[in-house]
């Protein structure tokens, strides 16, 4: 290109400049406009702050983290460079040529081009940005062993300021008080995942999935503390927030969801609150797939899609349990229940716990008092879950009462002693499963007598819909548990057989003298 800076007296300068092209005069102002964002003024002089791009947003290094600059800051910044920008025109006078947009958009452009880092490089798994350095999780073996060391804005790309304070003997008291909101089998579970979420790569390599948690109760019970808690220690920006709405119309390819799930691209962990218990998450394959880190298409509004490998753990506050149709192998290798069974108040009734306004309110209270001690627990819950894997054996009575609770199926067949084995060889009769789940309609009413004397089932608000015929008894079990299988017996009565099934006599004889006590 020309160089306009080697212009050493005006007759030679008017000479090159009415050589200068809008090409020269453009890859002149880029240059001028790199040099005085991202070097150094002169040798003397530190150079200016780094900046990154990604996805056509920037940010520029402060000191901890990477902050976003908006667009039309990154404009007014070129524009200024532009106003002093000068060179000779034809008549020897000063000319400010590069006071034109397109000489703005392209400086732009090129230095998003030129500090340009691809989305999986932010919030990188295995370090957590804290105020008083960035600690490291590396590994002996399946022992994890944090390595604080200091910021470094080549390596540490983090694009929100730090909320923990790192502190290996951290006092636990106010910790402790941030986990009794949830159930003591809960709580174990909820720090595994949570501590699955400092290195989510570690866990998988290692063969583990990161089960999604529900965690369950209703009002006031601390999960907007948990929420809080978890979105500072991460950084928002490492936080998605997808309802089960959202999954539902991604799978439409509809609504919110289809773009929404685009957060799962730089998220550690994906929260949301759900007010009605009346939907299904076992039917959500993307949600499937998502847990289990398998790939999946995102795209944002008006812009490219492309496929991800999620890193994201998943938490879903619900007031109630939502509707289970799976299978115990199914929910149970993907799910784990913690519920949360108190109400805080600023002013408790008889009942309730004391609020403390703080955990929610004082990032500084949260940084130097709670998080330290909850980061501690979440490393020992890490390194817990690399060696033996998730604790969800310690909340599978939980998920067991809400499978019951939610789909009557799961509850008639543990009160009449059927168990589901998945064995071929373990056969039942359909009549005999049929009449028995009549006899607990009858019993547990969903029958009424209508005027002429005959059974008509009451109608459900829930969405957990009764079995209406024996010939579809089959079939709602088959959608259950996906192993058994139904066939006519070969001798001439046709009886039709269950496989997959077992019934234990003595429960079930329980049951019978249950049911039938006059």
């Amino acid at each position: 290109m020309t160089s306009i800076s080697a212009f050493t007296d005006v007759d030679h300068a008017k000479e090159q400049a009415k050589e200068l092209t809008e090409e020269d005069l453009a890859r002149y102002f880029t240059a001028t406009v790199e040099n005085a964002l991202l070097n150094s003024p002169d040798p003397d002089s530190p150079p200016p702050p780094p900046l990154i791009t990604v996805g056509s947003q920037t940010y520029r290094w402060k000191k901890t983290h990477y902050r976003l600059i908006k667009n039309s800051e990154l404009k007014r910044r070129i524009v200024e460079i532009s106003r002093v920008t000068k060179i000779p025109n034809k008549e020897g006078k000063e000319s400010h040529p590069f006071m034109k947009p397109r000489f703005i958009e392209e400086a732009l452009k090129w230095i998003q081009l030129r500090t340009e880092r691809d989305s999986s490089e932010l919030n990188p798994d295995g370090y957590i940005n804290c105020r008083n350095g960035v600690l490291h999780i590396t590994w002996d073996g399946s022992r994890p062993v944090p390595v604080l060391e200091n910021h470094n804005p080549e390596v540490h790309l983090f694009t929100d300021p730090p909320g923990v304070t790192y502190n290996p003997q951290a006092d636990l008291t106010q910790v402790n008080k941030l986990l009794e909101c949830l159930n003591v089998p809960g709580r174990t579970v909820f720090l595994e995942v949570a501590g699955a979420t400092l290195d989510v790569d570690a866990v998988r390599n290692r063969g583990h999935r990161i089960p999604a948690l529900m965690l369950i109760g209703s009002g006031a019970n601390g999960k907007d503390t948990i929420r809080e808690a978890l979105g500072q220690l991460h950084g928002q920006n490492s936080i998605s927030i997808l309802s089960i709405k959202d999954w539902q119309g991604y799978e439409s390819g509809s609504g919110r969801g289809r773009f929404s799930v685009m957060q799962l691209d730089r998220a550690r962990l994906s929260i949301a609150s759900e007010n009605s218990g009346a939907f299904k998450v076992d039917n959500l394959e993307s949600l499937k797939a998502a847990i289990t880190g398998e790939p999946m298409y995102i795209e944002g509004k008006g812009i490219q899609g492309n496929w991800i490998s999620p890193r994201a753990a998943f938490m879903f506050f619900l007031n109630q349990p939502p509707l289970l149709d799976g299978g115990s192998a199914a929910i149970a290798s993907r799910w784990g229940v913690a519920k949360m069974p108190h109400t805080y108040s600023t002013n408790p009734k008889p009942g309730e716990k004391l609020a403390d306004p703080r955990f929610k309110h004082d990032p500084d209270f949260l940084a130097n008092e709670v998080l330290p001690g909850l980061l501690n627990l979440m490393i020992q819950a890490l390194g817990d879950v690399v060696q033996h894997g998730f604790s969800l054996d310690s909340v599978s009575a939980d998920l067991q009462e809400m499978k019951e609770d939610t789909c009557h199926i799961h509850a008639f067949l543990n009160d009449h002693g059927y168990v589901i084995t998945n064995d071929q060889a373990d056969v039942v009769e359909a009549k005999d499963v049929w009449d028995d789940l009549w006899q607990f309609y009858k019993n547990n009413d969903w029958l009424e007598m209508d005027r002429v004397g005959d059974w008509k089932f009451i109608p459900t608000k829930d969405g957990d819909e009764p079995v209406r015929a024996s010939r579809l008894l089959s079939k709602r079990l088959k959608q259950l548990y996906p192993d058994t299988r139904s066939e006519r017996a070969t001798g001439t009565d046709r009886r039709v057989l269950i496989h997959g099934i077992s019934r234990s006599e003595a429960k079930h004889q329980k049951s019978e003298a249950k049911n039938y006590v006059f």
